[in-house]
This record gives C-alpha cells, structure tokens and sequence, in this order.
C-alpha cells in the first residue's frame, strides 16, 4: 500500500472529484486516477463507484475513507514527533489478509499509534500465504493471517490465535460430499 495512493484516493472522496483532487495535489487527472486505482488493487475492492459522474464512493470507499483519514492523521503526528529523544521510533511493518482489514485497521491500530506516536506504520495487504513468506524473509514485522491448518506454517514463525470461525459450505444438492468434510476433501470440489 502506497501513501500517496492513499492521499489520493482521500484527496477524491474529499473533494467529490478527481479534477478538484488533481488540482489540490497537483498532480493531473490520469495520475490521481491510476494512484487510486492502484489502492484499488492493492486492498482488491472498488472504491468508488465509476457508473456515475463524478464518481461517487462504494461501501467499501466509505470504510477505507474513515479509516484513511486515521493512517493520514498518525502519519501527520508521526511527523510532528520526528526526532523525539529517548521515545521508540522506525517503521512497524505489518500484512493484513483480505477479509481482516475491519478488525484490524480499527481500535488495535489507533491504539498503536497512541502507544507509539514515533512509529511509523506500513500496512501492505495479502493473501495470507504471501504474507507468510514475507515474514519468513523479514520483509514484514508481523501479519495477521487466516490459517485452515496452522500447523503447516514455518517453525520459525511465532503465531498466536485470536480467534477461530466457523467455515459454512454451500454447495448445490446434487454435489456429492460429506456432511462434516475435512478442508482437504473440500479442494477435491470444483
């Protein structure tokens, strides 16, 4: 995920379009277009709804403004505090998987930027084995991730559960498959 994607995708949901945006970043319409579709393609929801004119914000580009305006704002206090002695600072690098993105760029990320002001946050969204890899290469501090079999993650990786949900599977009638089946046997299934 991009800053300034961000900034530009909060620049058009503020200013209502990407021509007032553009001018207010000053940067052209077409490069505060791909910036947003690029934070798009990065968090893989439409943000704005494209079939009206201007654009206006989906469901989602609702949620991710709220919480867009959070990340610019510690952004914003992060630099003020630059350069504070003796307080914790760097850049907490951190993987969301898709679907976990509500839980945990709420309260647990406003909390840590509280606790430390002087840290810098990059969020970068994935699937939850790309994420793992990264971590294994130390090209993320922490990731949450979603787990069928937690027990086939690397050795060298700490992992702690938070919660566990339940899996429904639909499927029509006349698809052949047991009442209770393991994750395995659901592969087998187109």
């Amino acid at each position: 995920m991009n800053l300034g994607d961000l900034k530009a995708f909060v620049a058009v949901a503020e200013a209502g379009s990407v021509n007032r945006a553009a001018a207010k970043l000053n940067l052209t319409q077409p490069a505060v277009t791909r910036r947003v579709q690029s934070l798009e393609a990065a968090i893989g929801v439409a943000l704005l709804d494209r079939s009206s004119k201007p654009p206006t914000l989906t469901e989602d580009g609702r949620r991710a403004l709220a919480y867009g305006r959070k990340v610019l704002h510690a952004i914003d206090d992060l630099s003020s505090q630059a350069g504070a002695k003796g307080v914790l600072g760097g850049e907490f690098r951190l993987g969301i998987a898709p679907g976990l993105a509500d839980q945990a760029l709420g309260q647990p990320l406003d909390a840590v930027v509280r606790s430390f002001p002087n840290v810098g946050l990059r969020i970068a969204a994935d699937w939850s084995s790309e994420l793992l890899e990264r971590l294994q290469s130390d090209g993320l501090d922490a990731a949450l991730v979603l787990l069928t079999e937690p027990q086939l993650a690397s050795r060298e990786v700490e992992l702690r559960s938070f919660s566990q949900d339940e899996v429904v599977v639909i499927a029509a009638r006349r698809t052949p498959m047991p009442s209770s089946p393991a994750i395995a046997e659901l592969g087998l299934h187109p």
